[in-house]
């Protein structure tokens, strides 16, 4: 009994330790991440001037940066925000877990660290860090913070693919949508207009679709990369966005959710509010 006892509490401690230095491993591997993306960000000075930024670019952009931009709104280096809401993991799956974020945007050069804690059951979190820190994109997931589940290393498809992640969510940061900021902006119908950026040799393209306000409501991909089954497959892809609030002379979405469109029809699987925006 009392060899038992001493086992029992043997194993315990050392799973204790690995646990805990599991824990401080994947805190200093989020951190050196965040840090090196504010580092190498350098500062983009000006601010916007709706007559200089927006003559060339086709009405439906015109009147989204009108509507998210006042005049002299600096241009944004980096923001940071939280989210809440859930995950969805598998399209089978028929609840979304719930999910708390914070995500570090930065404009120059296009990067950003997104931190999340998934909590499958009581107890039972994973632990999530998708990023791209210059031209490195990275995704690593660990099940209680310890355990590897998801390790994705920098390859052409996971760059474009955190690449057309950038575009899409720099209507949190509008600024960097301007064509000072390398966008490309071509009309693609009345409400609707293709955005283009370049980075690390990777150039990705999205469609934004605007409603009646001028704000983006939609943002689609016909192609973005999927992870199925140790293979990157291209999927249909997009996000939908509402809810605007004003914060500072910045409009943004404060809810989003997104989806892939899969062969068994629309798979959503990240929906979120957004909160406690801080701009620099």
């Amino acid at each position: 009994m009392k060899t038992g006892l001493i086992l029992f509490f043997g194993i315990f401690i050392v799973f204790s330790l690995l646990f805990y230095v599991g824990k401080i491993n994947w805190h200093q591997y989020v951190t050196t991440r965040t840090d090196g993306l504010v580092t190498k960000s350098v500062a983009v000075p000006g601010q916007f001037n709706p007559f200089t930024a927006t003559h060339d670019l086709p009405e439906v952009v015109q009147r989204y940066f009108l509507a998210v931009l006042e005049e002299g709104a600096p241009l944004i280096r980096s923001v940071s925000l939280q989210q809440t809401g859930g995950f969805r993991a598998k399209p089978e799956l028929t609840t979304f877990a719930p999910m708390r974020a914070q995500q570090t945007f930065v404009s120059e050069p296009r990067g950003f660290v997104w931190e999340a804690e998934i909590t499958l059951f009581p107890g039972v979190v994973i632990s999530v860090c998708d990023s791209l820190l210059a031209g490195d994109a990275a995704m690593q997931a660990r099940l209680l913070g310890v355990i590897p589940v998801v390790k994705a290393e920098t390859t052409r498809e996971l760059t474009e693919g955190a690449l057309m992640r950038v575009l899409a969510e720099s209507v949190w940061m509008p600024t960097s949508l301007l064509p000072q900021q390398g966008v490309s902006w071509r009309a693609t119908g009345p409400d609707k207009a293709e955005a283009s950026i370049t980075a690390s040799g990777v150039t990705v393209t999205l469609e934004f679709t605007f409603n009646a306000a001028g704000e983006v409501v939609s943002v689609y991909s016909p192609a973005r990369y999927r992870e199925d089954k140790g293979r990157f497959v291209a999927t249909p892809w997009g996000a939908r966005l509402s809810d605007y609030v004003q914060i500072g002379p910045y409009r943004v979405p404060s809810k989003g959710e997104v989806y892939w469109l899969t062969e068994q029809g629309e798979f959503l699987y990240w929906r979120a509010v957004i909160h406690d925006f801080e701009f620099e």
